[in-house]
């Protein structure tokens, strides 16, 4: 599938069928996140795959937040950050990482495990991630979608200043 199919067809899925995901087609998701831009080209992310079901339950039990049944979940830390840009740089890594999934054949969602509340110091504690790094909000949730939504209307909202 060419990129511009895949962002034109990837959608937030919010269902997955339970059958595992491939080890190395999450690895291809996460290169292809990798070779987003980051602010000076400082790559500032490292990821926690969860796909061992014990602990994506121990995550739900101890946060509340919905899976969605995913098999597998990424979640992302800042190891070399540059303020005032974090979120930029993981969220472009994080659309890479969507459009590519959306080539490969499965489905994602963002997860926020910062909204309605805070469910960050559980996840950290969950994963143990050290002090030094910083979990992002988001998480990505990934697998094979058990159903499509239809794509939305959409319509460009543009000013052309020649």
């Amino acid at each position: 599938m060419d990129a511009i199919t895949a962002i034109k067809t990837r959608r937030s899925i919010r269902g997955f069928q339970p059958q595992p995901v491939d080890k190395g087609l999450v690895e291809e998701v996460l290169n292809c996140g990798i070779m987003a831009p980051s602010a000076m080209g400082r790559n500032p992310w490292k990821f926690y795959i969860v796909s061992n079901s014990d602990v994506r339950n121990t995550i739900l039990q101890r946060t509340g937040k919905n899976q969605w049944g995913a098999p597998v979940l990424v979640f992302t830390t800042l190891v070399n950050p540059f303020p005032g840009y974090n979120e930029y740089d993981c969220a472009v890594c994080h659309q890479n990482m969507m459009v590519a999934a959306q080539s490969l054949g499965l489905g994602s969602l963002i997860l926020s495990y910062n909204y309605p509340t805070n469910q960050l110091p559980a996840v950290k504690d969950i994963l143990q991630i050290p002090d030094g790094e910083a979990l992002m909000t988001e998480c990505i949730a990934l697998g094979y979608a058990a159903k499509t939504p239809p794509q939305p209307s959409r319509s460009l909202n543009a000013q052309w200043m020649e």
